[in-house]
C-alpha cells in the first residue's frame, strides 16, 4: 500500500464517521429547521451561552437569529470537508495532504456535502480535532475548563472560551444584520 492509498483510506474512514447536515441543495427546509432547533436546544441544555458570557463578561444573545442566519453561519464555518483538510493537514501532515487526497476531498464534497454546527462552533480554535457533530462528547468534557471571569479580579484566558465567543458572536451578528436590513 502506498502512502497515497493509506491517506485515501484514512480519509474514507473519517468521512463515513461524519454526522451533520447533508447536502443543502437537497435538504428540506424542515430538516434545516430541525437541525437549527437541535443546535439551540443543545446550547440551552449545556448552558453554552451562559458559560461564554461568564468567560467574556459580555451579554451575548442569540435572540435575533433564525434558521436562515444559522444556515449562512454553517455554510461559512461548518464545512466538514474543508475542516478535515485543514485540521488533518495541521495534525498529521504539517506539509499538507498530497494533491490527490485533496482532490478526493473536493470530489466527496461535491457528491455528499456535510455541514456541522460543531465544526462551525469550534472553527476559531487553532488546533481543533472536531470533525463533525459526532465529536460533541469531546467538547462537552472541555466545557468545564472554561473559566468564569464574571466579577473576577483576575481574568483568566481560555482558547476554547474565546473561540466559542468568536463563533457565537459571528452567529449573533448574522441575525442582527438581517434585522437591521429588514428595518431599513
Amino acid at each position: 500500500m502506498t502512502i497515497q492509498q493509506l491517506e485515501n483510506e484514512i480519509i474514507k474512514q473519517k468521512i463515513t464517521d461524519f454526522t451533520g447536515l447533508s447536502g443543502l441543495a437537497s435538504v428540506r427546509n424542515s430538516d434545516i429547521e430541525e437541525y437549527f432547533y437541535g443546535f439551540m436546544d443543545w446550547l440551552i441544555e449545556n448552558k453554552i451561552l451562559e458559560k461564554v458570557n461568564d468567560y467574556s463578561e459580555v451579554n451575548l444573545t442569540l435572540q435575533y437569529i433564525n434558521s436562515d442566519d444559522f444556515i449562512v453561519w454553517i455554510l461559512h464555518f461548518g464545512d466538514v470537508y474543508a475542516n478535515l483538510r485543514e485540521r488533518y493537514s495541521e495534525i498529521i501532515y504539517p506539509n499538507g495532504l498530497d494533491k490527490s487526497a485533496t482532490n478526493q476531498l473536493k470530489q466527496l464534497k461535491k457528491i455528499n456535502p456535510k455541514y456541522s454546527f460543531l465544526v462551525a462552533l469550534t472553527h476559531h480554535l487553532k488546533s481543533s480535532q472536531f470533525y463533525s457533530d459526532r465529536d460533541i462528547n469531546k467538547l462537552d468534557s472541555l466545557l468545564k475548563r472554561i473559566p468564569n471571569n464574571n466579577n473576577s479580579k483576575i481574568k483568566r484566558n481560555s482558547a476554547l472560551g474565546q473561540a466559542l465567543f468568536d463563533s457565537l458572536y459571528t452567529l449573533s451578528n448574522y441575525g442582527i444584520e438581517r434585522m437591521v436590513k429588514k428595518s431599513i
